[in-house]
């Protein structure tokens, strides 16, 4: 039994037993036994199942240690996905009041996964008017809180676009009327080039008067205009 039991490779508190077992065997059966627990074969399989188990045991503690850190740390990482969440709404409320897109939990998640606004929903009806809503609040604040030079500025700045305005709009329906004179006489279409030079805006601001009229007066003023603001 002396000899039987290293063979074995027990721990500790299994090698009692064992003993236990063993005495209950003639002495024959223990020598037939000790031939086969110390056989090569046999001392190969109890070395490969202890090395086995060592790297079973390994794998059990090293999960137990990640288990237990992702416990730990749980609680710090849920604050730092919270916070991300938090600013990444607020990034992204910014992003669709630019792009005039809805602000949708199904918007939010796609552009968190590709940081992309394409195949994102536009705003509907109701943000639209919402955003307009807070821009004209916001607005309206922002004048009662404003100091008397800055209300001058703006009202100057509101002036001039207003003037603008009406000065395009007035141009855009002279340019309308001309169009209709033309078509009544039935001028032809006003060419790309004239005398071996591009017929563009540039040219018709620096040709001189009399090609000017020429011009106007071959092809019309409709066309001419046209060209000379870009729109033909």
């Amino acid at each position: 039994m002396n000899q039987i039991l290293p063979m074995l490779r027990l721990p500790t508190h299994e090698q009692s037993k064992m003993r236990t077992e063993l005495e209950t065997h003639t002495l024959v059966e223990l020598k037939a036994f000790l031939g086969v627990v110390s056989s090569p074969g046999y001392q190969a399989e109890l070395a490969e199942e202890a090395i086995l188990q060592v790297q079973a045991e390994r794998a059990a503690n090293f999960a137990m240690f990640q288990l237990e850190r992702q416990r730990q740390t749980a609680p710090q990482r849920t604050r730092e996905a919270a916070k991300q969440l938090a600013k990444d709404k607020e990034t992204f409320s910014a992003l669709c009041r630019q792009q005039g897109l809805s602000e949708c939990e199904a918007n939010l998640n796609l552009w968190r996964r590709s940081q992309s606004i394409e195949g994102l929903a536009s705003a509907s009806a109701q943000e639209l008017a919402k955003l307009r809503e807070e821009q004209i609040e916001a607005h309206n604040e922002f004048l009662l809180n404003a100091d008397t030079e800055t209300l001058r500025t703006l009202a100057r700045e509101e002036h001039a676009i207003k003037r603008q305005a009406a000065v395009q709009t007035d141009a855009d329906l002279q340019l309308a009327a001309s169009k209709v004179r033309d078509a009544i006489i039935g001028f032809p279409l006003l060419p790309g080039t004239w005398n071996g030079q591009k017929l563009d805006s540039e040219f018709i601001r620096r040709c001189s008067a009399e090609t000017q009229k020429l011009l106007q007066k071959r092809f019309g003023s409709a066309q001419l205009t046209a060209r000379l603001q870009g729109r033909g």
